[in-house]
């Protein structure tokens, strides 16, 4: 009990000091997985939210290999990991860049919720949407807000489960300048790395007796 204590005092110290590992959704999952040594985990700012209240969904990228690697940091949510067709057709509604983070989002019945956003595309890639990251060294943003993108589909009370796949298949061929300069001329790295999964309650707005005020 006292080691769980010191663990959560610990955690709330880096919470208040704006550190990345500040996650309160639930982690089903300890470690997120590796692909060519960058890994991805997930985390929201609490574990328990009002149908309606913004669902703030962050992700941190960590280079964990020896050598440095760049990295699209210029991404949106889409429903599913999606291949470089080598155009860009935001009017179809229909992902062709070949980048993105991956949503899925379980309900407390185990059925898949679908997402309701549109996204949009964001042209053709260049370097400009690249960071470099050095051995050791972390990235971290937010990815989406999910009530947004779920919204009208969120409609039970209970635990929902999240697990996200960051993907990117972009090289410098497809980049739009004729000699695209990347940090040490390196190529992007591309490829799938899916997150850790976190869960998440939501509960109706009720009243309390009295005073009219809301309470979960």
């Amino acid at each position: 009990m006292r080691a769980m204590t010191l663990s959560f005092l610990v955690a709330l110290v880096l919470c208040f000091a704006g550190e990345p590992i500040c996650a309160m959704g639930q982690d089903m999952k300890a470690e997120p997985q590796e692909s060519n040594m960058l890994t991805f985990s997930i985390q929201t700012d609490k574990q328990a939210y009002r149908f309606g209240e913004p669902i703030l969904l962050r992700g941190t990228w960590e280079n964990r290999g020896e050598d440095g690697l760049s990295m699209n940091r210029m991404f949106f949510a889409v429903p599913e990991v999606n291949p470089w067709r080598g155009e860009s057709d935001s009017w179809r509604g229909v992902s062709t860049s070949g980048y993105g983070v991956a949503l899925k989002m379980t309900a407390p019945s185990g059925a898949r919720i679908p997402q309701v956003l549109s996204f949009i595309e964001m042209g053709f890639p260049h370097a400009g949407w690249f960071i470099y990251l050095r051995s050791k060294e972390g990235f971290f943003s937010k990815i989406a807000d999910l009530w947004e993108e779920f919204g009208s589909n969120l409609t039970e009370e209970g635990t929902y489960h999240i697990t996200a796949t960051y993907f990117n298949f972009i090289e410098r061929k497809n980049f739009i300048e004729k000699e695209p300069d990347l940090p040490y001329g390196k190529e992007p790295w591309t490829g799938t790395v899916e997150s850790n999964t976190i869960v998440i309650a939501l509960t109706k707005q009720t009243k309390k007796k009295g005073d009219g005020s809301i309470f979960e």
